[in-house]
């Protein structure tokens, strides 16, 4: 089941890399891989480890954290790299 959840949070995560690359939608995609792989971390400890209670909201903070970290760090390093090809184009003309 781990990997199961594990694939689909890569297949979505790198769909939504490529729509940012690409100038697909906004910090939130349509159809957004990243609220799916949102609530797809919020499953992982209770069904995968079995968590309960404390330990499990605390897992899924930690997931949750880390993941969007990730994410955000992403867009604006694809941002930063649209902003200056945008840039270079502009000096060019």
């Amino acid at each position: 089941m781990f990997i199961i959840l594990l694939v689909f949070i890569s297949t979505f995560t790198a769909m939504d890399i490529n729509n940012l690359r690409n100038g697909i939608g906004g910090y939130i995609q349509r159809p957004s891989g990243m609220l799916f792989t949102i609530v797809v971390l919020m499953v992982i400890p209770m069904v995968v480890f079995d968590l309960k209670g404390a330990v499990e909201v605390w897992v899924t903070i930690i997931l949750e954290v880390v993941y969007i970290t990730f994410y955000t760090w992403v867009y604006f390093k694809i941002k930063k790299i649209r902003e200056e090809r945008k840039n270079n184009k502009k000096e060019g003309k």
